[in-house]
């Protein structure tokens, strides 16, 4: 909830909402922006003053976690040479903020090595860095487990399609098929990686994880979804930075896709508009939690800030205890030894480890939500009871989960 109290930034100055526990640095989104009605370089300059700035404070059940933007838009984290030196300014506040960890969200582990290219000197700094992708990975094996108990659909009659096989996307498969009943297919697809890649993963994933059913590649060379997944899968999990490479009319009835892209590879509104007029596919965010507990929001007063920040997240009371896995991974580490910090590609029993966790401590997955979209109970209803064409072009009854 939100707290109408005294001014946010005197509360920080005050240290009446201090210390935090962990942060979750982010980099600016190009929505932020255009809801402040500012360009990128006065919005940078007259409201974060070129430096990292706490945009809203996250009062949690397992501690109190800040999320700092650091002065850089989104979309140039990837060209902007300043990022090691706003990341190492962003480290010194969150320590003076009394923070153990922070946590990378976004694009921003991609954009420095997966954490690797941050220099800190760990034995005498007492501060951790972590990924937070062992918190995502897990998230989006629990919102697949959920999206398809919600509809009443037994995973080891689904083809999935795993579009996009970095570190998140690869790692996401390797913990579902270890950690959940095997699907009936599985259909490999990445914009980047060359056949013998795409080999190589089938290869342990028919060596490694024991896998029986069938493994197809489907490697694009033109940017856009190969035929082969429209007329397959069942299922489609997204962890591409390319948006938009998903067809809408294209997805057969019944296709779910669970999305953990920023931004993702459907669009968004061509998606929504065909499940209210037809309940016929289902898109999904997938890298949100749900804590056991309801938290405390702390919302930055600068008014260019605060507004569009509320808008963006739009929490509203039945959803006040949900938090992205990312930036709920920054404080996981200080709760448990057993928790590492993850720096690099995260490891199989590493994102095994996060999972086990989150359901020892009853984090669960997100409501049924696709950015500000919370499906209906009786639209999810509607939607479990289609008849599914199979591969054949046949009809079958949704089946129970198991």
């Amino acid at each position: 909830m939100y707290q109408e109290k005294k001014s946010f930034h005197s509360l920080i100055s005050a240290k009446s909402i201090l210390p935090l526990d962990s942060v979750a640095f982010a980099a600016v989104p190009e929505e932020l922006i255009e809801k402040s009605k500012m360009t990128k370089d006065v919005f940078i300059k007259e409201i974060m003053h070129n430096a990292p700035l706490i945009s809203v404070i996250l009062d949690t059940v397992f501690g109190r976690i800040g999320v700092m933007l650091i002065p850089i838009i989104y979309e140039e984290l990837y060209h902007d040479n300043n990022l090691a030196g706003a990341l190492q300014n962003a480290i010194v506040l969150a320590k003076t903020c009394g923070a153990k960890c922070a946590s990378l969200t976004g694009l921003i582990p991609s954009a420095t090595n997966y954490g690797l290219d941050i220099k800190i000197d760990y034995e005498n700094s007492n501060f951790l860095l972590t990924t937070g992708h062992g918190t995502t990975v897990s998230a989006i094996v629990l919102n697949i487990e959920y999206a398809l108990a919600s509809t009443k659909r037994n995973i080891e009659l689904e083809a999935i399609a795993c579009v996009g096989l970095g570190s998140i996307g690869l790692t996401t498969l390797y913990l579902m098929l270890s950690v959940l009943k095997h699907p009936k297919k599985l259909i490999l697809c990445d914009i980047f990686s060359k056949r013998k890649e795409l080999e190589n993963i089938k290869h342990k994933i028919l060596n490694d994880f024991n896998y029986k059913g069938e493994v197809l590649i489907a490697q694009s060379l033109t940017g856009e979804l190969p035929e082969l997944i429209y007329s397959n899968a069942t299922l489609l999990i997204g962890a591409t930075n390319i948006p938009n490479i998903v067809s809408t009319t294209s997805l057969k009835p019944g296709t779910i896709i669970v999305d953990d892209s920023a931004p993702h590879i459907f669009d968004y509104s061509s998606c929504l508009k065909r499940f209210k007029e037809q309940k016929d596919i289902l898109v999904l965010q997938g890298g949100k939690l749900t804590l056991p507990a309801s938290i405390n929001f702390f919302y930055s007063d600068i008014a260019e800030l605060a507004s569009p920040i509320k808008k963006l997240e739009k929490i509203s009371r039945d959803k006040s205890n949900e938090i992205m896995g990312c930036t709920l991974g920054s404080i996981l580490p200080l709760i448990s030894d057993t928790i590492l910090p993850t720096l690099g590609v995260v490891h199989t029993n590493t994102a095994v480890s996060y999972y086990n966790f989150l359901k020892e401590r009853k984090i669960i997955a997100s409501s049924l939500q696709c950015k500000d979209y919370y499906y209906k109970k009786n639209d999810i209803e509607k939607f479990s009871t289609l008849e599914l064409p199979n591969s054949n072009g046949l009809c079958s009854g949704a089946s129970n989960s198991s």
